[in-house]
């Protein structure tokens, strides 16, 4: 008897070891997934508040790199360009609508407009835009983001989630721009038959109607002579000396006048009237300083005898 009582209690005192430590392990299991019901608990809490609080500032503005370096090649080195770009940046839905006015310029005129032209015609209208200040809040805001996700499971050290509040606290307020985009009415429409015929009559009449004008002012010498051979010319049918002598300044109006005959591009005709308005801004500009006479002289070795004066004399 006393060997199977003494068999006995080592039992039930293994069976008690065991059971307190199935008891232990139970409870230690049951505090592990309290904590880590509490930490999922405070991740989130904290994650939600920081991404609260960092609102906009930490979203992705993703547009088409693509589409935009096409843009901005198309646009080249011109004034208003950086401006342009920043505001093109702000906003993927921008982006997609002006390469797809340049696109459809491009098919409808089969050439590529100049950067000014573009930014003539292909507007960008925003809203909450004053500076690039907001930008800057927007890459502060999108870089603590982009650390956030690194490590998120450091959001439940106390010490590093404070740091990281008062880092969102520092940034300003910030609203980013609403970009919309405006093109002129008919930049994007191809130049039928019938408008390049329109383009060409428009075309003359005013080229006739200046020419009687600048006759009416009683304009002297050489000019005057070779303006009323011209005219004379002109009105039996030879149109190229007069086009030649005074279209690029006429052409020049009619493009200021606008509307979209003159809008949807030229008809090849008039192409070698054309000059840049920038090019002619230049020499308006220089004719205000020193080098009057310089720029007068270039102006019309590439643009031909008299140009110059004729559009300063506008």
């Amino acid at each position: 008897m006393g060997m199977w009582a003494g068999i006995e209690r080592g039992l039930a005192a293994h069976e008690a070891r065991q059971e307190r430590k199935e008891d232990r392990d139970f409870k230690r299991k049951q505090q592990d997934r309290l904590d880590e019901e509490f930490n999922e608990s405070k991740f989130l809490r904290r994650s939600k508040t920081l991404l609260d609080y960092l609102g906009p500032r930490g979203s992705r503005i993703s547009v088409d790199s693509a589409k935009f370096a096409e843009i901005k090649r198309a646009i080249g080195d011109i004034e208003g360009a950086n401006d342009y770009l920043a505001k093109l940046a702000a906003s993927p839905y921008a982006v997609e609508t002006v390469h797809a006015a340049l696109e459809a310029r491009k098919k409808a005129t089969d050439t590529m407009p100049t950067g000014q032209e573009l930014l003539d015609n292909v507007a960008l209208i925003a809203e909450n835009y004053g500076t690039e200040s907001w930008k800057k809040q927007y890459e502060e805001g999108r870089s603590i983001y982009e650390i956030l996700l690194q490590d998120p499971e450091k959001l439940l050290d106390d010490e590093y989630y404070t740091g990281v509040l008062g880092r969102i606290g520092a940034l300003d307020d910030v609203v980013k721009p609403t970009v919309g985009v405006e093109v002129t009415p008919g930049y994007t429409t191809k130049l039928t038959t019938q408008m390049m015929e329109q383009q060409i009559k428009q075309f003359d009449d005013a080229l006739e109607m200046y020419a009687n004008n600048l006759k009416d002012q009683g304009v002297q010498g050489e000019f005057n002579d070779d303006l009323d051979t011209a005219l004379e010319s002109f009105n039996d049918g030879s149109k190229t000396k007069l086009r030649k002598s005074l279209g690029p300044v006429v052409l020049y109006q009619l493009l200021q006048q606008g509307g979209p005959l003159w809008t949807a591009g030229l008809t090849g005709t008039l192409k070698d009237f054309n000059i840049e308005p920038v090019e002619i801004q230049t020499l308006k500009q220089a004719a205000e300083t020193s080098g009057r006479e310089e720029a007068i002289r270039k102006f019309n070795e590439a643009y031909g005898p008299g140009q110059a004066e004729l559009f300063l004399g506008m």
